[in-house]
């Protein structure tokens, strides 16, 4: 079958603005507390952990309802969907699960003796960790079921954040009052772990962010941190930031914008991969930042104190959405180029049979993604090419066909 598909790519960004705010408040219920995350579930579905309870938006972030309580007086600090479809919510509490969209929760505390948690993270082989308090790092390869023991660092650490590159190398971000961690790196699948602090003034990462070329991020007591080298050694970057105050989240765009939301100055934008900072904050009422995603349809929800939640009013990302066709739609992978893993975003407007191949440039299948029904909704699906006989590097197409929809996407591999 020969199958095409058009994209439109438009480019935006945020500098050309008119009189209009960059932020405007969402409807979030007064009262809830500090909002430590929030994740995308599919559609314009999200979840929200707060210091009281889980909040859902069926809006795209737009308005918030109460969806559940895991336990009272629980800190929900961190949310994770899985590729199986369970959430884990790492809080106070320990590690729960929910199988039906975070209506309900049960407790899954096996193998953890300080229930604890800050930070979760799903590798591209489905294993899960979870950072927690007095330096304990858990893994489970169930689903988040049972867990597993995997570093002991000093007593005072606290794991605040985890991230994985495109080669596999696992980093966990820490916060020591008493100490200097910095960020641990494993290579192996969290067999072994290395901790530099090199060059991260403070040795604090309240949060981790990889960007294209496998450059990693750091929020900082002490600003933003940036490493070339896989975490070895770090570069201050606060030209334009206040370096007294902490940042406590990230946003990285695939136009190579980067957002910075800091604890008492609101956010700030960088366009040079944080070589200079610029202070975006009209439309905030309250600049105390704790959390900041990018939504689906490319804006940015950023916030979290005094139970406040702010969007962007413009559409922050480079690549917006290809053409819909009668409510069909083939995203391009992400990233790409891409080594090992990368992800394949589509919607589908009615139930329908779904095929999704990948081929080389001579037409060979490499890969089955999907073979089965799916209902109407965005999907996502993660090609982890060395599963598949591990193919070199080189041009790739996956292929998609939903009963009488057809689309298809060029990937390139980089090993």
């Amino acid at each position: 079958m020969n199958c095409r598909i058009l994209f439109i790519f438009i480019l935006s960004s945020p500098l050309v603005m008119s009189a209009q705010d960059f932020w405007r408040p969402v409807n979030f219920p007064s009262g809830s507390g500090t909002i430590f995350s929030v994740i995308h579930i599919d559609g314009a579905n999200y979840l929200a952990g707060t210091s009281s309870a889980i909040y859902a938006s069926t809006d795209g972030g737009e308005n918030w309802s109460k969806q559940s309580e895991i336990a009272a007086t629980t800190i929900t600090a961190a949310l994770l969907k899985t590729k199986p479809g369970t959430i884990i919510a790492g809080t106070s509490r320990g590690a729960y699960r929910s199988t039906d969209r975070g209506a309900t929760w049960t407790q899954c505390n096996a193998g953890i003796d300080n229930p604890d948690l800050f930070s979760l993270l799903e590798t591209f082989t489905g294993k899960i960790y979870a950072g927690a308090h007095k330096g304990c790092l858990y893994a489970s390869t169930d689903d988040g079921a049972t867990w597993t023991k995997v570093l002991t660092a000093a007593g005072t650490t606290i794991f605040e954040s985890l991230a994985i590159n495109s080669r596999g190398m696992i980093f966990a971000g820490t916060y020591n009052a008493y100490g200097s961690e910095g960020v641990y790196r494993s290579i192996d699948d969290g067999a072994n772990w290395t901790k530099s602090a090199t060059g991260l003034v403070g040795a604090t990462a309240w949060t981790l962010k990889i960007a294209q070329g496998d450059v990693i991020y750091a929020g900082s007591s002490k600003g933003v941190h940036k490493s070339t080298d896989d975490g070895a050694t770090w570069q201050q970057l606060i030209s334009g930031m206040p370096s007294a105050y902490s940042t406590n989240c990230l946003a990285l765009c695939d136009n190579g914008h980067l957002y910075a939301g800091t604890v008492l100055n609101g956010v700030y934008h960088s366009t040079d991969g944080g070589a200079s900072w610029t202070a975006l904050n009209s439309g905030l009422s309250n600049r105390m930042m704790q959390v900041m995603v990018l939504t689906d349809d490319g804006h940015l929800l950023a916030g979290g104190t005094n139970s406040t939640l702010f969007k962007s009013n413009t559409i922050v990302t480079g690549i917006t959405r290809p053409v819909q066709l009668d409510g069909f739609l083939l995203c391009q992978n992400y990233p790409n180029p891409f080594n090992p893993a990368t992800i394949i975003t589509y919607s589908l407007p009615k139930d329908a049979f779904v095929t999704l191949h990948v081929y080389n440039v001579i037409g060979e299948e490499i890969a089955t993604l999907v073979n089965e029904r799916q209902p109407a909704g965005r999907h996502e699906v993660k090609w982890l090419a060395s599963r598949h006989n591990g193919p070199g590097s080189g041009v790739y197409y996956y292929q998609i066909t939903a009963d009488n929809y057809a689309g298809a996407g060029k990937m390139v591999l980089m090993r």
